[in-house]
């Protein structure tokens, strides 16, 4: 298992795949764009996927995604914007896991997601904690 998606077990994330639909993507298509609800996250299970953001300058390149990735879950999770765009890199196979199944699916493990959300963005988390204790 991917150290993305270890806050699931493998039987949660097995059964996770089980229920998603299976999209191949060409190499240039766009998955999600910048800005667009977070309706579902993504299992990258073969290929790459280029993510980058748009700016008034043109895009900028952020990072390459190789398979086995979990991209798309702290977005689909929190009902937040989508932070960046992603396109294949390269032919791609995905597993579509639609918010619902995310969380369902994470609930039984939502202690250990928590934690991997605060220990993955401690640095955002410290700063909201630090803005709140001025206001």
């Amino acid at each position: 298992m991917s150290q993305d998606i270890d806050f699931l077990s493998h039987e949660d994330f097995d059964a996770l795949l089980a229920l998603s639909r299976i999209i191949e993507l060409p190499a240039g298509e766009q998955l999600v764009r910048q800005g667009e609800a977070s309706d579902a996250a993504y299992f990258l299970a073969e290929g790459s996927m280029s993510v980058y953001v748009e700016t008034p300058y043109g895009e900028a390149p952020l990072a390459t995604y190789d398979a086995p990735r979990l991209m798309g879950e702290i977005g689909a999770l929190a009902n937040l914007p989508r932070t960046a765009s992603i396109r294949a890199a390269s032919h791609a196979k995905l597993y579509v896991i639609e918010r619902a199944q995310l969380i369902s699916t994470t609930l039984a493990d939502s202690i250990w997601l928590f934690w991997r959300l605060i220990y993955d963005n401690a640095d955002n988390a410290l700063a909201v904690v630090a803005r709140r204790g001025r206001g």
